[in-house]
């Protein structure tokens, strides 16, 4: 009976230094409040907690208490992969501050029991794929000599994204079991993109000012006509009630007086219709690739009398 509780307490010695290590050479209070924390909510099994704690305390300051704690929980979560990384950590620091309480072979002990547990992804190329292409795993840029390398990874699913230059990303969905090793070949053969032109920052803007252009030139002709078929009509009626010659003050001057006004509306009508379509077919037809200028049109009406027109100006490409 004796001899298993010595047993017992040996097994928990490793842990023993995680636990109070940190205590005997930190030296900032913020870092060891967070460790302390941490071990905390480690004990009682919130490894996401204790996770989120122990990396603040570690990124305030390094220590190898901080770093074997850290992997410990990272087991709990099964991300094998950040634990494999910390260990590796925790041995390497231990070595360079002369860890008093030697835990660098704990640390190195620990490694080689997850070592094979840690899943594997590999890039390949395929034959096609264009020179040049990058690789990001979950948000983080591996570059352009990610491929044909064993990157270790945790466990569960990973979105990969393989970036080639004028060609659109293409998206890959995996996921590893522990100790699965997996190969991955991609081509990066999204959508090749069109080289860039400035017809949308410059033909888009004229290519707008023709069709409304357009527009009030058909609005125009439509006032014209009707105009113009009152004109036609009160002038007629006009004749009837004058005959030959109108007195003033008749209702035939009144009448003719009107359609002369009807008249010059149609005139100007029809001028602004015809000057807006052929500044409409101008800004169409002339279209092009050209550097991003401001078009401006003015389209103005003016009448006189006995004369009607219009008056179109500006400045565009």
């Amino acid at each position: 009976m004796k001899r298993r509780a010595a047993l017992f307490v040996l097994a928990l010695t490793p842990l023993f230094l995680v636990a109070t290590g940190r205590s005997a050479r930190a030296q900032s209070a913020e870092a060891q409040e967070l460790f302390d924390e941490g071990r905390r909510a480690l004990a009682a099994g919130d490894y996401t907690t204790a996770c989120a704690r122990l990396d603040a305390s570690e990124r305030i300051e390094r220590a190898v208490g901080t770093l074997l704690s850290l992997a410990e929980c990272e087991e709990g979560l099964g991300q094998l992969a950040s634990e494999r990384l910390h260990l590796q950590e925790a041995a390497s620091w231990a070595d360079a501050t002369h860890d008093s309480l030697n835990r660098g072979p704990v640390a190195r002990k620990r490694l080689a029991e997850i070592e094979k547990r840690v899943p594997r992804l590999t890039f390949r190329r395929a034959p096609n794929a264009p020179a040049g292409s990058r690789v990001t795993r979950d948000g983080v840029d591996l570059g352009t000599a990610a491929f044909d390398v064993p990157l270790p990874v945790d466990t569960g699913r990973h979105t990969i994204v393989v970036s080639t230059p004028g060609r659109a990303d293409a998206t890959y969905m995996v996921a590893l079991a522990e100790g699965e090793q997996k190969t991955l070949v991609v081509d990066g053969a999204g959508a090749e993109i069109a080289p860039s032109s400035s017809t949308s920052s410059v033909d888009g803007p004229r290519r707008t000012w023709a069709y409304a252009l357009g527009g009030v030139g058909v609005a125009g002709i439509a006032v014209g006509a009707i105009f113009g078929v009152k004109t036609l009509s009160t002038w007629s009626q006009a004749q009837r009630d004058c005959g030959a010659a109108c007195a003033p003050g008749s209702v035939g001057q009144t009448e003719g007086n009107q359609a002369h006004g009807d008249a010059v509306v149609s005139t100007v009508a029809f001028s602004v219709a015809a000057a807006a379509l052929a500044a409409g077919a101008y800004l169409f037809f002339s279209s092009r690739h050209d550097a991003p200028t401001t078009t401006v049109v003015r389209v103005a009406p003016w009448a006189a009398v006995g004369s009607a027109g219009a008056v179109i100006g500006g400045t565009w490409p």
